[in-house]
């Protein structure tokens, strides 16, 4: 994955999206349930992105991690942004964290175990946006 994109050939990138496209109906319908949006293949990388919320940002990245399995990963990620300083001096501090429920592994699409997976992601990711207190500081900036 050179800079985030993807350089094979197009029947390579097909091969390795099959599972993808196989789990796409579970995907939707959860977006669709929860009313979310889903962002496919960022850079024409294989993946789906499900992101939400505002004060904190959440995120589950279904994406490729290996092409020759293919083996996937299913992310979970949430940050915040929270301003500090007076008047003459600012910065915003960003909050973070995040979690891996799948690593290097295939596709969980049968028997429901997608389904499980998001609804136990989406409901990690309610809990750290609900309690932002979780999250750990990982930068700052100044203006």
């Amino acid at each position: 994955m050179a800079n985030g994109e993807w350089h094979g050939s197009e029947e390579e990138q097909r091969r390795v999206e099959a599972p993808l496209l196989v789990a796409d109906p579970v995907i939707e319908a959860f977006a669709s349930e929860h009313g979310l949006r889903i962002t496919r293949n960022y850079k024409n990388w294989p993946g789906r992105w499900i992101q939400w919320g505002k004060e904190v940002r959440c995120s589950m990245n279904i994406y490729l991690s290996d092409e020759k399995g293919p083996s996937w990963n299913v992310s979970l990620s949430a940050s915040q942004y929270r301003r500090r300083g007076f008047l003459w001096w600012r910065r915003w501090e960003c909050f973070g964290k995040g979690e891996m429920l799948l690593e290097c592994g295939p596709l969980p699409v049968g028997n429901g175990d997608l389904a499980a997976l998001l609804r136990e992601g989406k409901q990690t990711l309610d809990a750290w946006s609900g309690d932002p207190e979780v999250l750990e500081f990982s930068g700052k900036t100044e203006t």
